[in-house]
């Protein structure tokens, strides 16, 4: 990194380690990820508040009412999942049944899942923080004889193929990557130039399946 002219950063890190990490070098840097006070480098990311509200919209359409979220709030993308998903919730006056800590994996989900059923922690919508932690999550309460969505109604996020191709499909938030890519190299090329680079939210969609 000593030579670089600058530095993209995919990611914060849990408690915006990786980019304490790499701020000592002193280059021009970008991060995908989501501002939050105390913020003063250029941040571009997707609307994480308002992908957790759309997703709760959804849910709640559904006629779901005891909902859960999944995923590791260290992270400030997904700190902001769950307030726009909790604030779409609590604006219907209901309020979340749980909120699990978990790694954004499949053993993640799954370990999720298990921790809900086993704490008779009732449910029947959940927003997690990736399709991969989504697919363990289903593969769980499919193990366990509940119903998706019949039961339990599941949304993943990223968009990615392998929820598409899961059975069941996930229903998942989509992030504009090309537009955020393009976004993120306009804006380190703006800083190495040293010109100004405003920071950058892109609104998310549901990509709805069988979840």
């Amino acid at each position: 990194f000593q030579a670089a002219d600058g530095i993209i950063v995919v990611g914060q890190g849990a408690n915006d380690r990786a980019v304490a990490a790499l701020s000592p070098l002193h280059a021009p840097m970008v991060v995908w990820g989501s501002p939050h006070s105390g913020v003063d480098y250029c941040v571009i990311g997707s609307d994480n508040h308002q992908g957790g509200a759309i997703s709760a919209e959804r849910l709640l359409g559904l006629g779901r009412k005891r909902l859960a979220f999944v995923g590791d709030t260290r992270h400030a993308e997904m700190a902001s999942r769950e307030r726009g998903f909790a604030d779409a919730v609590e604006r219907c006056g209901l309020r979340l049944v749980a909120s699990i800590a978990s790694p954004f994996t499949f053993d993640g989900g799954a370990a999720a899942a298990r921790q809900l059923l086993d704490g008779g922690v009732g449910i029947d919508g959940v927003l997690l923080s990736s399709d991969v932690q989504a697919m363990g999550f289903v593969r769980t309460l499919l193990e366990r004889g509940v119903r998706v969505p019949e039961d339990v109604s599941i949304i993943g996020y990223d968009d990615t193929a392998w929820a598409a191709t899961f059975s069941p499909a996930i229903t998942s938030v989509h992030q504009d990557w090309a537009k955020g890519g393009s976004a993120l190299a306009e804006a380190i090329v703006a800083l190495i130039e040293g010109r100004k680079a405003q920071s950058l939210k892109l609104a998310t969609s549901l990509t709805v399946r069988a979840t």
